[in-house]
């Protein structure tokens, strides 16, 4: 047998800017054609998860490293009751000294 080539459509990301989702860290909603010509970094946790946690720190090595050529959107999909609570979340963010933008996903629309 000879390995065959296909060809596929290139695949765009869908946009992050939606409905329902909650920015913190950012004067106004982010949207990925906003974002054209960067890395973007996607990190999906919860406040509660302690392995989301602790790449907190490696997530703002890379921020710092790579200030114009990367972004860090944190993306919050909370699991348990307290977590859906944006104050909740709030509060989270100023204790891990949290500084990308953050968006809260109570729906998982992401």
């Amino acid at each position: 047998m000879t390995p065959t080539s296909t060809t596929r459509a290139p695949v765009r990301a869908p946009e992050i800017d939606r409905p329902g989702l909650t920015w913190l860290n950012v004067p106004a909603p982010l949207s990925l054609s906003g974002l054209r010509g960067r890395l973007v970094i996607l990190d999906f946790w919860t406040f509660c998860c302690i392995n989301c946690i602790h790449i907190l720190p490696t997530l703002k090595r890379i921020e710092r490293a790579f200030p114009d050529e990367v972004v860090v959107i944190g993306v919050h999909s909370p699991k348990f009751a307290a977590e859906r609570e944006v104050e909740n979340l709030r509060h989270a963010i100023a204790r891990y000294g949290i500084e990308h933008p953050v968006a809260h996903d109570p729906d998982f629309d992401l």
